[in-house]
């Protein structure tokens, strides 16, 4: 019986000693992780003090697009020309149940792009081809805002 008793102590002393050392390393995780997000709140923060000052009104004149759950930081779009806007969405239009032609996103997300430079974007974006319709999307977002802004002024 007492053979028994020091075998359970034993087997609790063991588990104990492990989960202690699987919530430190948790733990670790944990300061990692919170430390990156502040890391990437600062980024968000500096970035979006430069290009309000730079181009106007987040979300009117510019968009922010957050990557860094793809943990690559963040794209900084702009309106886009109206005929760029327009051939972009004949190109959606004309695409139905295929897919966008990379050279529509192309011609219209790397004229808009203001942040990062361009050949750190397209690297970015031919590792993750969803980047490209999250920033079509940004830019669309824009270019709605602009155009019920133009409307009635001509």
């Amino acid at each position: 019986m007492n053979t028994d008793n020091s075998a359970t102590i034993a087997v609790q002393i063991n588990q104990q000693s492990k989960l202690d050392e699987l919530r430190k390393q948790r733990q670790k995780r944990d300061d990692a992780r919170e430390a990156k997000r502040r890391e990437n709140e600062i980024q968000e923060l500096e970035l979006e003090a430069k290009y309000e000052k730079e181009l106007g009104p987040r979300g009117v004149a510019w968009n922010l697009i957050d990557l860094t759950n793809l943990d690559e930081g963040f794209v900084v779009v702009k309106a886009g020309d109206t005929k760029e806007h327009k051939q972009f969405t004949a190109a959606v239009g004309r695409a139905k149940d295929k897919p966008i032609p990379d050279e529509a996103f192309v011609a219209y997300v790397v004229p808009a792009l203001v942040y990062p430079p361009r050949e750190a974007f397209l690297a970015i974006a031919s590792k993750r081809h969803e980047v490209w319709a999250r920033a079509a999307n940004a830019i669309g977002d824009l270019q709605g805002f602009v155009q019920r802004e133009n409307s009635g002024k001509y």
